[in-house]
């Protein structure tokens, strides 16, 4: 099981903004962009977020977003601060991103969440947990959740200035969870996975270098 399940996320300086969703005009309605929207844009790909508005077609799409920096200084400073021998496995997930939907026929939504896992490479690869985890591209793992409908994505990422070998012991790990929107579009899940993950690679700056595929699957 994902080391994402059972922990209640954090959200990095949320934001809640509910915009307009019609036909033609998007959720950019009334030609203002909100930051909040640019921020799941950026996480999840302009594509994919415009296939969860028209997924979810009905009603005004909710968007939900934390603060980039924030996370991103939260994130270094805790691997700066990781170590081996002081590791307690505690950790909090970040929810980056949430699209949902209001509406009195219609509910849907789709949440981005990024940590540092509990789990290790070698666990994912050879250890006990491995048998639930699939190698998607060269070092990224991905697991098929079963408490929810999403995907879980654990991968390297070494950060300078952190502690040897941390890119293996305390590895990247996001999680995209949706609700209502799987037969809308069978592959969109994955879609937002693979970007997400690129997404925080890019932004915390992990010095690793690896392809992503474009679809993650399980």
């Amino acid at each position: 099981m994902s080391s994402v399940l059972g922990r209640q996320g954090v959200l990095v300086t949320a934001a809640f903004v509910l915009v307009a969703a019609c036909s033609g005009g998007g959720a950019d309605a009334g030609g203002e962009v909100r930051a909040e929207l640019e921020v799941c844009r950026d996480a999840f790909g302009d594509e994919n977020v415009a296939s969860v508005e028209s997924i979810l077609a009905d009603g005004g799409l909710q968007v939900e977003s934390g603060s980039p920096d924030r996370l991103r200084l939260r994130l270094s400073e805790q691997a700066r601060d990781w170590t081996a021998a002081g590791d307690d496995l505690r950790r909090d997930s970040s929810e980056l991103c949430t699209l949902g939907v209001t509406g009195a026929d219609s509910r849907g939504w789709m949440t981005g969440r990024v940590m540092w896992s509990t789990l290790t490479m070698d666990s994912v690869a050879v250890g006990n947990s491995a048998k639930s985890w699939h190698e998607d591209g060269d070092g990224v793992y991905v697991q098929r959740l079963r408490q929810q409908s999403g995907l879980a994505v654990v991968s390297p990422c070494r950060l300078a200035g952190t502690a040897n070998g941390q890119e293996r012991r305390l590895p990247l790990e996001i999680s995209v969870t949706e609700q209502g929107l799987g037969g809308g579009d069978p592959g969109l899940t994955g879609r937002v996975a693979s970007r997400l993950l690129t997404y925080v690679r890019e932004l915390l700056g992990c010095q690793n270098t690896m392809e992503v595929p474009g679809t993650l699957t399980a």
